[in-house]
């Protein structure tokens, strides 16, 4: 629930995605070195950081005593944790590195495709994805 605080958020840019890259790893695979999307991105919005973050501070904040279950359910954001959990977990058992992005506007999952498929001969694209990688 912790990794959120870490995405640089910004109102102008409300829009958000986490995407899972992996890199084709078999020497006999004509495209090993290149990178690929392993799950469809998944967006969400500033107000779900927001909401994340509060729910966050509320459950550690120790005059209230609130559960973290109830911090969640309050602030309506346990489909955003389970959602970035289990992609979290995804990546660790499959070698994979996450990625964020925002943007002022909606982008389309071609767009992703194409940054992902292209970053090994795009040298600005490559750049792109390793400045996005989520720590």
């Amino acid at each position: 629930m912790t990794e959120l605080f870490d995405i640089k958020a910004d109102e102008k840019l409300p829009h958000h995605y986490i995407i899972a890259v992996g890199v084709y790893d078999q020497i006999k695979n004509e495209k090993c070195g290149q990178f690929y999307l392993k799950y469809k991105p998944i967006h969400f919005v500033h107000q779900d950081i927001l909401n994340i973050r509060d729910a966050v501070m509320l459950s550690k904040d120790k005059v209230f005593k609130t559960s973290t279950k109830e911090a969640i359910n309050l602030y309506e954001c346990d489909g955003i944790i389970s959602t970035i959990g289990s992609i979290k977990f995804a990546c660790l058992a499959n070698k994979l590195s996450l990625h964020h992005f925002s943007s002022s506007e909606e982008i389309d999952e071609e767009w992703f495709l194409f940054l992902v498929e292209n970053a090994h001969k795009i040298e600005s694209l490559k750049t792109l994805l390793k400045e996005s990688i989520m720590r």
